[in-house]
C-alpha cells in the first residue's frame, strides 16, 4: 500500500514539475511563448512562494528562472562535443532570467511570464514537496 501510494504521488508530481516530459505542466508552460496568465496546480504557486523566500534570503542567488541558463550550458546532458557558451550568448539569455520576469497568484493558482522565453526550474524544491506529501 505504501509503495503504491508513493509511486502514485511521484507520478502526479512528475506530471506537474518534470522538465524532461514535454507534457508536464511546467514543461508546457516553459515551452509556451504566451505571456498571458496560465492556470497551474496550487503546488506550483506554493513552490514559487518558497522559491521567492529563498531568493530574498540568498540575495538573489537562488532563482527558479535559471532554466534558460541551464539549457544554454547543457546542464544535465552528456555531450562529447560540448563547448561553453559565448559571452554574447550568456548576455542574451540573461535578458529573460530573473524572478522579476514572472508573476504568480494563489487564488486561483496561476502564473505568467513577461518575456516569451522565460522558463522556470523548480527541481531543487520538488523533492521536498514529494516527501512532505507522502
Amino acid at each position: 500500500l505504501l509503495q503504491e501510494r508513493t509511486a502514485a504521488e511521484l507520478k502526479r508530481i512528475e506530471r506537474i514539475f518534470s522538465l524532461y516530459d514535454p507534457r508536464s505542466v511546467l514543461s508546457s508552460w516553459n515551452s509556451s511563448s504566451s505571456t498571458e496568465w496560465a492556470a497551474v496546480p496550487a503546488e506550483v504557486v506554493e513552490l514559487l512562494d518558497f522559491a521567492h523566500k529563498l531568493h530574498r534570503e540568498t540575495d538573489g542567488r537562488f532563482d527558479p528562472t535559471i532554466a534558460p541558463l541551464s539549457q544554454l550550458w547543457r546542464i544535465g546532458t552528456v555531450d562529447l562535443d560540448w563547448s561553453p557558451p559565448t559571452e554574447s550568448q550568456i548576455r542574451e539569455v540573461k535578458e529573460y532570467v530573473g524572478l522579476h520576469r514572472i508573476e504568480w497568484e494563489s487564488s486561483p493558482p496561476r502564473l505568467r511570464k513577461n518575456h516569451p522565453r522565460v522558463a522556470i526550474d523548480l527541481n531543487a524544491l520538488v523533492e521536498g514537496l514529494a516527501l512532505r506529501n507522502l
